[in-house]
């Protein structure tokens, strides 16, 4: 079988190493492909010169390097995702993340052959100064009370062709809750969802949607109007429940 990761980076010259190490060191059947394409949004901060360093001595798996400007993340997701074909699973891993462990691929792979689901996800760690500071964990995830929060965390999510095509592109016009409702649609289609126990990815904390209050109160506003677009009364209320199960991902005793 074939897997893709797609990683769309922009000035990111202290995380992207990581991120690419963490796919470079997967471990999976012989008979598998990897392949990790990587997507410079013109960066000039020595990122893209990173990246192309790497794929020279890169040789376990596939790792293509494209270059092109966008208008954020979710462009670039647009434009690294549009000509993607003939896969049996896709996962996006940004810049600031990494794959836990040189297996989690290999386990993804064994949730795929046993199942027919569409879309798998893992649990997320978000990470400060090495140490977990939230967790969004496969445990609590409830598709009937989607709208509450109680999703998988995009970023832990790989999809089958299927459920590819089925999805629409990101909306540009939104700057954190594109993936809220790129997931929302999903569900909404009817995709069969299926947890894998043992898949964890890992994000340094720092990005676009993580603890500032402008990108709280941001997120906020947008939650309300992918709640709305889905026709979900109580849209507000929903939307402060959504926060408030963030601050209990939190482990205090780590900050």
């Amino acid at each position: 079988m074939r897997i893709i990761i797609v990683t769309s980076v922009l000035n990111r010259h202290n995380t992207i190493y990581r991120c690419l190490k963490s796919v470079a060191d997967q471990k999976i059947p012989i008979q598998d492909e990897l392949i990790h394409i990587v997507r410079d949004g013109n960066s000039t901060d020595g990122t893209y010169d990173i990246c192309k360093e790497f794929s020279k001595r890169q040789s376990t798996h596939r790792l293509i390097i494209k270059r092109g400007s966008d208008q954020g993340l979710y462009d670039g997701l647009n434009k690294s995702l549009k000509e993607l074909k003939n896969f049996d699973l896709l996962m996006l891993l940004h810049s600031d993340d990494w794959l836990d462990s040189k297996y989690s691929i290999s386990y993804l792979i064994s949730s795929y052959k046993k199942s027919e689901a569409d879309i798998y996800y893992g649990n997320v760690n978000f990470f400060k100064s090495q140490k977990i500071v939230r967790s969004w964990s496969i445990n609590n995830v409830n598709l009937k009370y989607w709208f509450a929060g109680f999703t998988p965390h995009h970023l832990g999510l790989a999809y089958t062709e299927k459920a590819f095509k089925s999805a629409p592109k990101y909306d540009n016009s939104m700057k954190i809750s594109a993936d809220f409702k790129y997931i929302a649609d999903l569900i909404n289609k009817k995709m069969k969802f299926e947890p894998v126990k043992k898949l964890n990815i890992n994000q340094e904390v720092g990005g676009v949607s993580n603890y500032s209050f402008f990108s709280l109160k941001k997120s906020f506003i947008e939650d309300i109007y992918v709640l709305r677009s889905f026709n979900i009364k109580y849209a507000i209320f929903w939307s402060l429940i959504k926060k408030f199960i963030k601050i209990f991902q939190i482990k205090w005793r780590l900050m």
